[in-house]
């Protein structure tokens, strides 16, 4: 069609204006003069290829993990441990495959220091009415509560810094 002269009036027309007289897409017309795809695309991993292949890697990974007498090693110990026996592999890949074949070393979840947050406690033993109330439920005190003095000789008093919930 493109650059063809035409037969009743010998002149070239543009690809748009005969799309135009037709009522078709340019993209139509394209695709209709590109020839036909016949084999399909393999399906591959995409990117470039890699010296080693996922099992090498894995199966390296297995032999480091042995030779260490720990119960286990986090990636990227792994990585340098790898890269001094000569195979140079991106830390990402290691714990993607780390992960995958179920390698690494198991984390410790939680905080660090045990539970954060205060758990209500009475600590005040001394004074048996308080404690009463403590044990009741009605009030509970923190634990950072204190045991002072009296002013001017007067018997132990108990002190709280902290809030005190419950009526």
């Amino acid at each position: 069609m493109r650059g063809a002269v035409s037969a009743a009036t010998g002149r070239c027309y543009p690809l748009t204006m005969i799309c135009a007289v037709f009522r078709v897409a340019r993209s139509t017309v394209y695709r209709t003069m590109a020839p036909a795809v016949s084999v399909l695309p393999i399906a591959a991993k995409r990117g470039p290829k890699t010296r080693w292949s996922d099992d090498e890697v894995v199966a390296a990974i297995r032999l480091v993990l042995a030779a260490i007498p720990f119960h286990g090693e986090g990636y990227r110990k792994i990585r340098a441990r790898l890269a001094h026996r000569g195979l140079a592999i991106g830390g990402k890949r290691v714990l993607r495959l780390m992960r995958v074949h179920h390698l690494l070393a198991p984390r410790r979840l939680g905080p660090p220091n045990g539970d954060p947050a205060q758990t209500p406690r009475c600590t005040l033993r001394s004074n048996a009415s308080l404690a009463a109330r403590c044990s009741a439920g009605r009030r509970s005190i923190r634990t950072d509560a204190l045991r002072t003095p009296g002013l001017f000789g007067e018997p132990w008093k108990a002190t709280s810094f902290g809030s005190t919930h419950g009526s």
